[in-house]
């Protein structure tokens, strides 16, 4: 009995798995008419804690936001849908541009975009989703511009290191953030097409 439900078990999650990768994404440039989603996202446990780091306000969310919009600091935001639904935030960015201190990076750096992405449902968390919308956003939106992606998750942000690690990044070195928290420098290499 015990060697049918490990049997069992494997062909659901299969069948999960095959669900989660036919699932359709897309990635919509953030506009002025998803702050208040944003906002929204920015206010729950999971992102405040993994994110955003504080609370924020509608104001100083608009304001960190706008260059964004408007396309003045090269950091380029996409609000990601799922089936239709939105299920959370990512941005790529030239690492060039924004360059950790002490990244050791070399020559990559000129190949190098840097990626910032949460899931903002949480009822998506968990899922497997977090490497899905990674992946294709990758193929989609950097492969063809970039050699190296780039992320820095917090060293006790396992999650995060594991979604990533799945993604096929691996860990470059530990860097300190500007207000002293520890990270991981993770990277991913890929053919420029």
């Amino acid at each position: 009995m015990h060697g049918f439900l490990k049997v069992l078990r494997f062909i659901l999650l299969a069948e999960y798995i095959l669900c989660v990768s036919m699932k359709a994404f897309r990635y919509k440039p953030l506009s002025f008419k998803d702050l208040p989603l944003l906002h929204a996202w920015y206010t729950l446990p999971h992102v405040v804690k993994s994110y955003a780091r504080r609370l924020f306000s509608f104001e100083e969310l608009e304001e960190k936001y706008t260059p964004y919009i408007l396309g003045g600091k090269g950091i380029c935001g996409f609000i990601c849908y799922m089936d239709g639904k939105p299920l959370g935030y990512i941005q790529h960015y030239p690492v060039k541009r924004y360059p950790w201190q002490g990244h050791e990076l070399g020559e990559k750096l000129a190949s190098c975009a840097g990626l910032d992405v949460f899931i903002g449902e949480k009822a998506f968390l968990g899922c497997g989703l977090g490497r899905l919308m990674i992946a294709r956003f990758i193929q989609k939106h950097l492969k063809k511009y970039y050699t190296y992606c780039a992320v820095d998750p917090e060293v006790d942000n396992v999650r995060a290191i594991r979604c990533y690690e799945a993604c096929g990044f691996s860990i470059h070195k530990k860097i300190l953030s500007e207000d002293r928290r520890e990270h991981y420098l993770m990277l991913k290499e890929h053919r420029v097409i």
